[in-house]
């Protein structure tokens, strides 16, 4: 995505082209734009309601999760965490939702990033930064669906005598 915001980028402006290796800070506004579209889609009234200083609806599904948005205009996580000594990430994680594309490759960026290390400790690397609704169930159906794990689990067949 980032090499692709940069050709568009570079398309239209034709004097100040960018070009070189791609850095953590370019990469991360791509991610960012993506998490945020997705929001947009999924959540519209919430965003509309939170950017607006108004409080989410009674039948939201986000109510619990007392959300809040951010500088960047990414719905986050709210609540008591305010004075932990935690990264702003970890306080306050990006939620997204569990049946987006989105969220399922980040899913199978970190299954992939840890080794196949199984769904709980998937989860609890995912919930660092994101807090993806119905997370264990995304975090299930990627290893389930690994086709890795799947054949260095296979039982060995006993012959007959």
């Amino acid at each position: 995505m980032a090499y692709c915001f940069r050709f568009i980028y570079n398309a239209r402006n034709s004097k100040g082209k960018k070009g070189g290796n791609l850095t953590v800070d370019k990469t991360e506004e791509p991610l960012l734009r993506c998490i945020r579209r997705t929001q947009e889609v999924s959540y519209p009234d919430e965003l509309q309601d939170l950017q607006a200083g108004r409080p989410v609806k009674k039948n939201s599904k986000l109510l619990s999760l007392h959300p809040f948005v951010d500088k960047d205009g990414l719905i986050r996580v709210g609540g008591r965490l305010q004075a932990v000594v935690l990264d702003y990430d970890q306080k306050h994680q990006v939620i997204l939702p569990s049946k987006c594309h989105v969220s399922k490759l980040i899913a199978q960026h970190e299954y992939t990033s840890l080794l196949h290390g199984g769904p709980q400790l998937m989860h609890s690397t995912i919930r660092q930064r994101y807090w993806i609704t119905k997370g264990r169930m995304v975090c299930r159906k990627i290893v389930h669906s690994c086709i890795k794990c799947f054949r260095m689990q296979a039982s060995s067949t006993s012959q007959l005598m």
